[in-house]
């Protein structure tokens, strides 16, 4: 069994609390992150593209699910606790500039993780800030002008427990 990335879409945001609770039992989720951007929540977890979990699917008022399957020996993310400001960025590149892309990335301060993925994306990098303006500079300046990045998908989280 592999980890996946897991990108969710309500219909109405007012299900991102049910779906939380409901998924927080579950054994299978690594982790959770209701965002801002194109998506309500994003998940990690232990499946695979054809082993959706049931619990998943059977959320209510879904607009649209995107796995994003983590390449074999890239799933070794550990998480820092207190959970920061965070960004997760969805990175589509130049295949041919892809390895360089994912290094710089790894080289910033900010990263966490740096990860390839298959899917509609490439890479998904996720980087750490103090607060969120000094975060959405960090993706503009040093992520999103990286030669080789042809789109970027940014969704910005906090830990919604910690509010």
């Amino acid at each position: 069994m592999g980890t996946a990335y897991i990108v969710i879409k309500f219909t109405h945001s007012d299900m991102l609390i049910p779906a939380v609770k409901q998924l927080e039992a579950c054994a299978f989720v690594e982790s959770w992150d209701a965002v801002e951007g194109h998506a309500d929540l994003l998940l990690r977890v232990r499946c695979t593209t054809a082993e959706l979990p049931d619990e998943v699917r059977q959320l209510e008022r879904i607009k649209r699910i995107t796995v994003y399957p983590i390449a074999d020996g890239e799933d070794n993310l550990t998480m820092p606790n207190p959970l920061p400001i965070r960004a997760y960025l969805f990175i589509d590149t130049d295949p041919e500039q892809k390895e360089a892309v994912r290094n710089t990335i790894l080289a910033l301060p900010e990263t966490l993780s740096c990860t390839r993925v298959s899917g509609k994306c490439d890479l998904v990098a996720l980087l750490k800030g103090e607060t969120f303006p000094e975060l959405k500079k960090a993706v503009s300046r040093k992520v999103q002008t990286l030669d080789g990045v042809l789109r970027l998908k940014p969704h910005y989280a906090c830990n919604i427990k910690q509010l």
